[in-house]
């Protein structure tokens, strides 16, 4: 038992912060299938009308247990629906004001438990393949992945201690409370009555400013796709292009693809007009993906411009872009409602956010800059070069350079290889344009060819070998005569035939669920950049 205590201590006390993080990134995945399915938990509690309460708390447990069945955790392991119900009869007839409460100290208690239950099994190779489908959904954090493997290796245990642990795991929840990251006192290990309602009358006092907020209404009518006047876009002249060498200086101002580039897609057109036709499919990051898929194949977008903006105004948060209302900004949500507005021409003149708020709460994020931030500071500043493209002074960060480049803690041997590289040298450029990218060419090239298949892919999935192409062509490995470069083109190309009918894999399927649609979607957008960095070469090669 002190072997299985001390595990759960140390694993607590090293991985603290990256446990919350990936705490509250499932979080927010859970609160957006809750916007999804129309539950919505800001609603005032209904007094006196049990039924009805117990339908709104019933479909927020089906939420809840729908997002951890989509990675991995079977229904029946879930058992929580009992508990729930019963915690929320005796705490609404308190000062409980709405269910969003309910969620936040009861439903997040039975999420928080499975997800370290995850992180548990992982570290003891109980089982590896949730956390890979948690890596599929981008609900990790940074490096996450490694840094368990890490954990994983420094562990001291003996085969019997490791027997030992394993088979009290069933009694984890007893002995640990995974939501805090602490181990509870044994002589009280259940929560009573008045600790919940403690817990929910301080949580009232620190939200009380937010409940106040009436919830936006959604009125927009969304018309059929084939009566809107839909958006024609072309690039804009005017419209700084910078360095303009390097992928990520097409962000706000996409170009077209060229006629003959254009014949190497295939991409079910049909299919993908019909997504418009279902808007609450689409959530920020997913919008700018279907919207840059338009810019580069050169047709009209199927919305309208209201249409947008509707869409738009459920993730801004004090007029800075959000993953949703009420919560906290992010540089990653900025960087996808500034890329939108940028490529439909709203930037100078839409009122939902506030320019300036939005470079203040970017620039802040760098002030204190820490390199190994790889994913944060890369949207940072991916947003930040979208404002100086329309024009906005911003502060010096070349000295942020000699830090990024001196960052040496990419693992060549990790899957996350590719993305973490992919941010790693733009970050330099984006820090510093003068720096010759071509020097990184001898430390990174054999590293990132280890990484081809035989089926000339890259971790066996198109968007890392989308990425390595980006990769690629930053190094000045840009040209047809390079085996690399042909064999990673000729597998994108081949491979990618997206928005199609057929390939439905149980539930998991671009037009039945929002998180499949949006991994084809990345993956469409991945593929057309690296058809926009290699037009002459992918021409080429076909």
């Amino acid at each position: 038992m002190e072997v299985f205590k001390n595990f759960l201590k140390e694993l607590s006390q090293s991985l603290r912060v990256e446990i919350f993080d990936f705490y509250q990134r499932f979080d927010s995945y859970t609160l957006d299938l809750l916007e999804h399915k129309n539950v919505d938990i800001d609603i005032a509690i209904i007094r006196n009308n049990e039924d009805q309460n117990i339908v709104i708390i019933n479909s927020i447990v089906e939420t809840i247990a729908s997002a951890l069945n989509s990675i991995g955790i079977s229904s029946t392991s879930i058992d929580f629906k009992g508990n729930l119900t019963k915690e929320f009869l005796v705490v609404s007839k308190s000062g409980l004001t709405n269910y969003r409460e309910l969620f936040e100290f009861v439903g997040k208690e039975t999420i928080n438990m499975n997800l370290f239950n995850i992180i548990f099994e992982y570290i003891l190779d109980i089982d590896t393949e949730k956390l890979d489908n948690l890596d599929l959904f981008d609900l990790l954090p940074d490096n996450f992945k490694s840094k368990l493997n890490d954990f994983k290796k420094n562990l001291f245990f003996q085969d019997k201690d490791k027997i030992k642990v394993k088979s009290l795991s069933s009694g984890l929840e007893k002995l640990f409370n995974t939501t805090s990251l602490k181990m509870r006192d044994e002589t009280n290990s259940n929560n009573n009555a008045d600790e919940i309602l403690k817990k929910l009358h301080d949580a009232k006092e620190q939200n009380i400013e937010t409940l106040k907020i009436p919830a936006l209404q959604d009125t927009q009518q969304y018309s059929p796709v084939e009566e809107q006047d839909d958006f024609v876009l072309e690039p804009d002249i005017s419209y700084k292009s910078l360095n303009g060498d390097y992928y990520y200086d097409l962000f706000g101002n996409l170009p077209i693809l060229k006629s003959e580039s254009k014949k190497l897609l295939k991409i079910d057109l049909t299919n993908l007009k019909s997504i418009a036709k279902e808007p609450e499919f689409l959530d920020l990051e997913s919008l700018f993906y279907y919207i840059s898929i338009y810019k580069i194949i050169g047709l009209p977008i199927p919305f309208k411009t209201e249409e947008i903006i509707n869409i738009l105004t459920r993730y801004i948060s004090g007029k800075i872009f959000s993953t949703g209302m009420y919560h906290i900004s992010n540089p990653l949500s900025n960087f996808f409602g500034l890329s939108i507005i940028s490529e439909l021409k709203l930037i100078d003149d839409i009122e939902i956010i506030d320019l300036l708020d939005i470079e203040m709460f970017l620039e802040n994020e760098l002030k204190l800059y820490l390199p190994q931030k790889l994913l944060l500071n890369y949207f940072t500043l991916l947003s930040l070069r979208i404002l100086e493209k329309r024009g906005v002074i911003l502060i010096e960060k070349t000295h942020l350079v000699s830090e990024q480049i001196n960052f040496k803690q990419i693992n060549k041997d990790e899957k996350s290889l590719p993305l973490d590289l992919l941010c790693q040298l733009s970050l330099i450029k984006l820090l510093d344009d003068k720096i010759d990218l071509t020097l990184f060419k001898a430390s990174y090239k054999e590293p990132l060819k280890l990484l081809i298949s035989k089926k000339g892919l890259v971790n066996d999935n198109l968007t890392d070998t989308a990425r390595v192409l980006l990769i690629f062509k930053m190094l000045g490995i840009n040209s047809k005569d390079d085996s690399s470069v042909n064999i990673l083109l000729n597998s994108v190309i081949s491979n990618v035939d997206v928005f199609q009918e057929t390939k439905k894999i149980n539930n998991f399927h671009w037009s039945n669920d929002k998180w499949a649609l949006k991994v084809e979607l990345r993956m469409t957008f991945w593929f057309l950049v690296v058809l926009l960095q290699y037009e002459n070469v992918a021409e080429a090669t076909n």
